[in-house]
């Protein structure tokens, strides 16, 4: 009968570190020297390294019995008519993060499938102008350069909101009626936008008058008239305007 041997911890841990090669390089050189002159000290490792072999025997076989179970199951098993129907797994991410999605993917496929060559060309170049400073309010001009701070964020009707009673007391203000005529087209408001920004174009002396037949343009080729975008765009010499007008002859 094979004595049983007393192995402490502190043996146990230095043993397990040899067997696992994880003692440093001296350590290592000392174990050595002591096992070749330590009969007992063998054994405890002969029976470490065994027991480790059927810690890591037993790990072996639980992986290969997982491993089993999510293997496809043969035709050859007999099954019940509720295990054959199986509720799908439901997915990890939110349905309301996948309607965006979906939602994403198909504006994409209807921009790109639009039997409307002009509104693709409209969504290709139309960008809002990018606003005045809004360090200019004072108090006599307060309501329009808060309603500037609306349209640099993107908050076009609210900007709408504040400068259309602002026009009625003064009607042929320029920069009221460009803005408010980018603002709508923005919106997709093409009608409304070509209503504020051809007031503007009556004003030769307005130093909005060059971006006001670009965005009239822009608008009307919206609206599907393309002659008269064409008129606005070479009345405008921005550079953006010759671009289109190459596009609108090819």
């Amino acid at each position: 009968m094979t004595e049983k041997l007393n192995i402490t911890q502190a043996e146990f841990e230095k043993i397990e570190r040899y067997i696992t090669n994880k003692m440093s390089a001296e350590e290592q050189k000392q174990f050595v020297d002591s096992l070749s002159n330590d009969p007992s000290l063998q054994q405890k490792v002969n029976e470490v390294r065994t027991l480790i072999d059927g810690v890591e025997a037993s790990a072996l076989k639980d992986k290969l019995d997982d491993f089993h179970k999510e293997l496809p199951q043969t035709h050859s098993k007999v099954v019940n008519k509720g295990e054959l129907i199986q509720k799908p797994k439901r997915s990890k991410m939110p349905l309301y993060a996948i309607a965006a999605v979906l939602v994403v993917i198909f504006g994409i496929l209807w921009f790109y499938n639009s039997s409307d060559p002009n509104e693709k060309l409209f969504a290709q170049h139309f960008t809002p102008d990018p606003g005045l400073p809004t360090t200019m309010s004072t108090t006599n001009n307060y309501t329009f350069f808060d309603g500037m701070v609306d349209y640099k964020q993107q908050n076009y009707k609210t900007a709408i909101e504040k400068w259309k009673p602002l026009l009625s007391e003064k009607p042929e203000n320029d920069t009221l009626n460009y803005f408010l005529g980018v603002a709508y087209l923005a919106e997709k408001n093409e009608k409304e936008a070509i209503e504020y920004l051809r007031e503007v174009s009556k004003i030769q002396s307005s130093m909005f008058l060059q971006e006001s037949y670009y965005y009239l343009g822009l608008a009307f080729l919206k609206n599907g008239e393309i002659e008269k975008a064409k008129t606005n765009f070479e009345k405008s010499n921005t550079k953006e305007s010759q671009t289109l007008l190459k596009e609108l002859k090819k």
